[in-house]
């Protein structure tokens, strides 16, 4: 990170805050509606009732959001049902679903992929490249959706959907102005916010933007200051949409984020530091929908987008004199159409989407004591990689009476990757493009039973092609030293799962829902030990970090592999009783286990599969939610099931595999209170980890926040 950026992020964070402390108040920016956050687009790529649709769906919605205060778009989902958040450090917050994180969890901002060509194996930071405050909901399905949204969408899918510019019909003009502030004690932190949204007839705008500082993060008794945790960000988004009427709306978005300074943490001493310098990320976008009434399309979606990811990693070896520097970019150009007919007794929603990204990638050495540089051959990627996915697909929602439903769907993909000759092979490597065409499907049942029970039953399949990282990455990873290996099939995967969902009001109100799956993931592309020609004869090792005492630290090399099989079942469930107008109990508990069985017959259990964990919690909300108050406790078990890439895992065995017994269980508590002064003010705050406990969610190279306080301040105008 450049001094001048560091400053000039450090200076503006704190005049942020100030204006947030002194300014405030607005009706845009207005609650939602309870019932509107029950209407969901992920699963069908159509509006849906999320209690009546036949999926594991739910739905973070702008108060809730606002309630939670986040930090970041992780922090907004570690509350969620099924979502386990992984973090290597502090800009990082990976979701981990049904067994599963990284390249097989799709994430989406605007139905528009996350995921790119070069998305990392494991653990990665893009959900953190998301500005929470952008944010109007985000929608979760768990399990595959591959038929709707392609490729990776094996454990689930995330989809953030940003705040749209709002017109009011009943004035020809219409503004209003937001500033958020938020301080955390834990790291001594601060993020502010100022956005402002508004229409003139038929044209509409929302603009923002935010700026914030992490600071290193305290952890509990026995964690203390964990030093390498900290980062400054910067975000801007902005959305004009013209309305047409019946005719339509067209809506154009740009967003960029800018991190400067994250740590690797698990990778980082004071003699051998590892950073991310900076993540950049813009995405702009161009989108039109209608919906028509007595036409043959009842609806139509159609979208283009360009999509910029780029990221600067460097090594500071004290030892050496020198700094090693990559840099990686990925360009990505999506192009998508949705269209819905109505029928008598069925809804089709059918399209395609196109990606096509192009990769550049490039490293050097600086020699710190005179500032010599020196180009390596290659970076992590060889540069100007390509990659294309194209699919096509067609979904039906089939009602029988007002009780029975049907969902079922089916996808075509076809992928084409082009990777030029590598420039460092020690025997000179051709070029080569691998592609493939894949076909999946789904069906998915619900049945109503009275206005308050769903009974819902499906199978679904799933599928991952093999990106540009895992055909050609090269380097020091979480988990060893990675080389390449230009021959993988995709993975593909079939999930059955049956449910309840319960939403009734009796003498309490409850909500509530439990999911049984079992997922059969065949060709599951692992990591498995290697060797590398060295000078002296082939070598299973090379040197990835420096312990603090100076002494090396040694990783396996690794190379991706397809395994036979993995089988993962699991338990997800929820429950939430409304005692009256004002008190409610909540609760959710999470079960996962899984088992990959490896080349040769042998059986392992699953890598960086969570223990058991839940949540459960008291709430008070006084009349028309004024103020609420709510205490809650977040718990998992030990997780002592390690695959052998486990044991290697820095982040789960620390000191090496031999005696390690994984990741050890936790209980914190939290006290969470909000209250609006008046129309235009609204105080937040949280007291987290009550009891100071030294915890780590499992697989993160980071632990938890000690006992801290949360800040946060909303003003609306008018």
């Amino acid at each position: 990170m450049s001094t001048l950026a560091s400053h000039s992020v450090r200076r503006a964070y704190p005049i942020i805050l100030l204006l947030s402390s002194l300014l405030w108040p607005g009706n845009l920016f207005a609650e939602e509606d309870n019932d509107d956050y029950k209407i969901v687009v992920t699963s069908r790529r159509e509006k849906e009732n999320a209690f009546e649709s036949p999926r594991a769906i739910d739905v973070v919605d702008a108060k809730t959001l606002l309630e939670r205060n986040p930090a970041s778009s992780p922090q907004a989902l570690e509350n969620e049902l099924g979502v386990t958040m992984q973090r290597t450090h502090g800009a990082g917050g990976a979701p981990i679903m049904r067994g599963m994180l990284g390249q097989h969890v799709l994430l989406l901002v605007d139905g528009i992929r996350l995921n790119n060509a070069i998305t990392r194996f494991g653990p990665n930071q893009k959900l953190n490249t998301v500005d929470p405050y952008q944010l109007g909901s985000i929608e979760i399905l768990r399990g595959p959706g591959s038929v709707a949204y392609g490729s990776d969408a094996l454990g689930g899918v995330i989809n953030l959907k940003t705040r749209r510019p709002v017109f009011d019909p009943e004035r020809a003009w219409d503004y209003g102005l937001r500033m958020l502030g938020r301080f955390s004690s834990a790291d001594l932190g601060g993020t502010g916010q100022l956005a402002a949204e508004g229409h003139l007839r038929e044209f509409g705008l929302n603009v923002g933007g935010s700026f914030k500082h992490v600071g290193d993060v305290h952890g509990g008794y026995d964690t203390g200051l964990q030093k390498f945790t900290g980062h400054d960000e910067g975000n801007a988004y902005a959305t004009f949409s013209w309305d047409l009427g019946e005719s339509g709306k067209v809506e154009v978005s740009y967003s960029m984020l800018k991190q400067y300074g994250a740590p690797r943490t698990d990778k980082s001493t004071p003699l051998d530091f590892t950073l991310f310098s900076q993540q950049l990320r813009d995405l702009a976008s161009v989108r039109y929908s209608a919906e028509f009434e007595d036409s043959w399309l009842d609806q139509i979606q159609a979208q283009i987008s360009l999509h910029s990811q780029r990221e600067e990693r460097e090594r500071h070896r004290l030892a050496n004199d020198t700094i090693d520097r990559e840099w990686d970019a990925d360009q990505s150009l999506g192009a998508q159409l949705s269209m819905t007919s109505a029928l008598p007794y069925n809804r089709l929603t059918y399209g395609f989407d196109l990606y096509h990204d192009w990769i550049q990638s490039t490293a050097e050495r600086e020699t710190m004591s005179n500032g010599l540089v020196s180009p390596a051959t290659r970076g992590r990627y060889i540069d100007g990689s390509r990659y294309l996915q194209l699919g096509v697909f067609l979904m039906d929602h089939i009602s029988v009476g007002q009780r029975f439903a049907l969902d079922a769907g089916g996808r075509f993909n076809a992928w084409w990757a082009h990777i030029p000759a590598d420039p460092s092979a020690t025997i000179p490597s051709a070029a080569f493009n691998p592609s493939n065409v894949t076909a999946v499907g789904s069906l998915h049942a619900r049945y109503l039973v009275g206005s308050g029970i769903n009974l819902v039953a499906g199978v679904s399949q799933g599928y991952r092609a093999p990106n540009i990282d895992d055909y050609s990455a090269q380097g020091c990873s979480g988990q060893g030293y990675d080389i390449a290996n230009s021959d993988l099939k995709p993975e593909k995967s079939v999930t059955a799962e049956a449910g309840v969902k319960l939403a009734f009001d009796l003498i309490f109100g409850v909500e509530a829902s439990v999911f049984y799956y079992f997922t059969y993931l065949d060709d599951a592309i692992i990591r498995q030990s290697a060797t590398l020609q060295g000078p002296s004869g082939p070598i299973t090792q090379v040197q990835c970090g420096t312990a603090s005492n100076g002494s090396p630290e040694m990783a396996d090399i690794k190379m991706r592999t397809n395994a036979e099989v993995a089988r993962i079942h699991g338990v997800e469930g929820n429950l939430k009783f409304r005692i009256g107008n004002h008190w409610s109990i909540f609760g959710s508990l999470t079960w996962t286990h899984g088992n990959v069985e490896l080349p040769g017959g042998v059986e392992e259990p699953l890598g960086r599969v969570p223990p058991l964990n839940g949540l459960a919690g008291v709430r008070y909300q006084a009349d028309e939610g004024r103020w609420f108050v709510e205490a809650a406790m977040r718990w998992a078990q030990a997780q002592t099931r390690l695959s052998s890439n486990d044991l290697s895992d820095t982040r789960i065995c620390p000191g090496g595999a031999a005696g390690c017994t994984g990741t050890p269980g936790y209980l914190v508590f939290r006290l969470r209170a909000a209250a609006r002064l008046n129309n235009y003010v609204r105080l937040l705050a949280t007291a987290e980890n009550l009891s100071h406990t030294s915890y780590r969610t499992h697989g993160s190279g980071v632990d938890g926040p000690g006992l801290s306080a949360i800040l946060g301040l909303e003003l609306n105008y008018p």
